[in-house]
């Protein structure tokens, strides 16, 4: 009898320990959740029914930002909200459609080892290597440069300046964006291939199976996790995501280039606590527009997962 209440005593202070070091470990990024997370944007959220008064006091101002917002989004066919928003998607579907599928060939071409994967490798881990405020800096200077460049060797007299030009410049920060994005996938890409079981390799090969096929029936498959997250977090991040644009131009890019994240920004430094409610309420409204968008493409992305649907069988 004595031993049947000593036991779940024992029993009772092992949870309670145990219990106590999950609390203790967990306390810390709770806070910072807490705190940079929900406290933050439920602060947006409520600035976003404010104004800022002429005593420098914000009061509640109503439904007026978001009024203004879409006053200013539907103002025009070229309104400066709308061709951001336009250009927010539209550089994440080029980043994502070119750049995955070029990412994930290019990952493999380094993790089967074949001629000059290192040297190129080396070549694309430099934006890396480099502070991005500096690789920023030497691509623009490169870009003005350009055009006397090719007038000087003969190649072209009217070639444009691909920043300045207007009809280019939204291609250019996407496609440099594109560039610096790939010494990130060859790290995690490669890495991740790496971890597949190389007996498998190995059958397929003498199989007869090309490398296209081991791609693209064997190692994608086996990678969809790392897919998912980098579709979920890049669709999570279109209406955040300011590109290199204020490293190229500071607070003055052009209305052809810009992007809501960078809109955000842009108010923000530029107009401070006077502007605080139409960028909380833009902010809410790419949250309302990002969030739905985010859990739909992860429910897309698990379909395709193997392991998902095994452990779901």
């Amino acid at each position: 009898m004595e031993q049947a209440i000593v036991k779940p005593k024992k029993k009772k202070k092992k949870d309670i320990k145990k219990s106590l070091f999950l609390v203790t470990i967990l306390f810390y990024p709770l806070l910072l959740f807490v705190v940079f997370y929900v406290v933050v944007n439920f602060n947006s959220l409520l600035l976003s029914f404010q104004k800022l008064t002429p005593n420098y006091k914000f009061v509640f101002n109503g439904l007026e930002n978001y009024k203004r917002l879409f006053e200013d989004i539907f103002s025009s066919k070229d309104s400066l909200i709308l061709v951001s928003l336009k250009n927010s998607f539209l550089r994440f579907i080029i980043i994502t459609g070119l750049g995955m599928p070029l990412n994930i060939l290019f990952s493999y071409y380094v993790y089967r080892g074949f001629f000059g994967s290192k040297v190129f490798r080396v070549i694309v881990m430099i934006p890396t290597v480099l502070s991005s405020m500096l690789m920023a800096l030497f691509t623009q200077k490169f870009i003005y440069l350009l055009p006397n460049i090719l007038k000087a060797i003969g190649i072209s007299d009217s070639f444009p300046n691909l920043i300045t030009n207007q009809n280019t410049v939204f291609m250019t920060t996407t496609l440099y964006s594109l560039w610096v994005g790939f010494s990130m996938a060859l790290i995690v890409y490669p890495n991740q291939m790496v971890s597949i079981d190389d007996e498998i390799i190995e059958s397929a090969t003498l199989d007869g199976a090309t490398h296209l096929q081991i791609l693209w029936h064997i190692i994608i498959p086996l990678i969809v996790p790392t897919l998912t997250t980098f579709m979920v977090t890049g669709v999570a991040g279109i209406l955040g995501d300011i590109g290199p644009l204020y490293t190229f131009f500071g607070l003055d890019a052009s209305k052809q280039s810009s992007l809501i994240g960078y809109i955000i920004y842009q108010y923000t430094l530029k107009f401070g606590k006077a502007q605080y409610g139409y960028v909380s309420a833009l902010g809410t409204i790419a949250t309302v527009i990002a969030f739905p968008l985010t859990l739909l493409t992860k429910w897309i992305m698990e379909r395709f997962d193997p392991y998902e649907e095994r452990r779901k069988r």
